[in-house]
């Protein structure tokens, strides 16, 4: 970021991008390449802070050390792993981005058709989305504070709602209440089994119905105007 006072001090990750031989672009991270950069990271003395491409909710120990949980616990490893080689790192967390929040293929609300394919006690927890500007204003306001610096956590949050508000909103939307689907552990599995993608999915869907979501340090940026539920819930419907 140019504004960034910490300049070359300051790392945020990103994920390492590959040309195949047919010419189409892709996003990988493979475990070796992430471990190599890692290390290197470990080796460089000017390095004042790094932010992993973490980005994600504050999980509980058992969510994140959960092996079914393929691609969280490959990136709680991996910062764990940073922190172990001394790497100075602060973490950003955050809720589901909106785009995914309201995704029924990841996660299960789908404002068009009305219906919430939901886990657990999730019309009565509490859980969080926010929007890619939100979470880059902030990001960018946050880095160049003067207390800002290694080994802090903090928590972005645009939007903070329970699961009924959600049912509500989608009611008033849409001009009748949502049909409401609750999941068993077997289709969680399902989801888990069907690839990475699906499993971060699934992990989101036991997160919000377990009630585990919670904001630790939160950081507010200046100057932004909040996207609202219900802003939220009329896009992704078309209306």
């Amino acid at each position: 970021m140019s504004s960034c006072k910490l300049r070359a001090q300051c790392f945020l990750g990103h994920a390492i991008t590959t040309v195949p031989a047919d010419g189409s672009s892709s996003i990988k991270q493979t475990a070796d390449g992430s471990q190599k950069f890692i290390e290197n990271l470990a080796k460089t003395p000017s390095l004042k802070v790094y932010v992993p491409s973490y980005f994600t909710a504050n999980w509980t120990d058992a969510e994140a050390n959960d092996p079914k949980n393929v691609y969280l616990h490959a990136k709680a490893s991996l910062k764990d792993r940073a922190i172990a080689l001394g790497v100075p790192v602060t973490t950003i967390h955050n809720g589901l981005f909106e785009s995914s929040f309201l995704d029924p293929a990841f996660f299960g609300l789908d404002a068009k058709n009305n219906t919430l394919t939901i886990y657990g006690d999730a019309l009565r927890q509490q859980f969080s989305f926010l929007s890619l500007p939100y979470l880059a204003e902030a990001v960018a306001q946050l880095v160049v504070q003067p207390t800002f610096g290694p080994g802090q956590q903090y928590t972005i949050v645009e939007a903070e709602v329970y699961g009924q508000e959600i049912f509500e909103a989608f009611e008033e939307v849409n001009g009748a209440p949502p049909t409401v689907q609750v999941m068993l552990r077997s289709d969680i599995q399902e989801l888990r089994d069907a690839g990475p993608a699906q499993g971060l999915g699934a992990a989101w869907r036991v997160h919000w119905g377990s009630g585990n979501w919670k904001a630790v340090n939160t950081f507010e940026p200046q100057g932004v105007t909040r996207r609202t539920l219900l802003q939220a819930v009329r896009d992704a419907a078309g209306k």
